[in-house]
């Protein structure tokens, strides 16, 4: 996932909190299975000072994961309680930060955009 502060990566068992209004991208290589939520903003999550953030992936964590992505709930009470409970969850897990900077050199800015275009 990219923004403008740099690339966070997420192999398995990691998750991704993008903050409300982070203007970003993200790309999988490979096959890959992705699953997206989107929570009310006045849910905050785990990153305090609004930047992104990626965390290890808890057996429980999948779980609620699972739940509101495949089978979500109809009642609208049941899913804010699965939401708030996942939220709840992202803020307990340990922090596995695995961000790049973005580089403020152009010649090492023009590098990186040539590698994101080419993955080896």
């Amino acid at each position: 996932m990219t923004t403008a502060l740099g690339v966070w990566i997420a192999p398995s068992q990691r998750a991704v909190w993008i903050p409300a209004g982070t203007e970003h991208a993200h790309r999988a290589h490979g096959p890959t299975d992705v699953r997206t939520l989107l929570f009310p903003a006045e849910l905050a999550g785990p990153s305090p000072d609004q930047t992104p953030v990626i965390v290890a992936v808890s057996p429980l964590l999948r779980h609620l994961v699972l739940a509101l992505v495949e089978s979500p709930p109809a009642d609208r009470q049941e899913r804010q309680r699965l939401e708030q409970v996942t939220v709840d969850q992202l803020r307990r897990l340990p922090d596995a930060p695995l961000h790049l900077p973005e580089p403020r050199d152009d010649r090492l800015r023009a590098i990186g955009e040539l590698l994101r275009q080419a993955p080896v």
